[in-house]
């Protein structure tokens, strides 16, 4: 399970807010997974946060939660 989500947040690909939704997800096994995910810096290195649900959730407050703490995590780090 962790090989199969850490793949997932590889295969996300970009900078900033990313939704992978259902069939979009890189693997056949998380398609009826949503996948919200958004990055931050920390020197040269660059992590990810997400969150992973069904694919009927409500985007718009998790996506706004995940930047949100993206951000947070950022600024923290600095």
């Amino acid at each position: 399970r962790r090989d199969l989500l850490r793949d997932a947040l590889i295969a996300r690909g970009g900078e900033g807010l990313t939704l992978t939704i259902g069939p979009e997800q890189a693997d056949a096994r998380l398609s009826t997974f949503t996948l919200v995910t958004s990055t931050y810096r920390f020197g040269p290195l660059t992590g990810v946060i997400g969150v992973m649900g069904p694919t009927r959730m409500a985007y718009d407050k998790i996506a706004a939660l995940v930047n949100h703490t993206s951000r947070l995590v950022g600024e923290l780090l600095e």
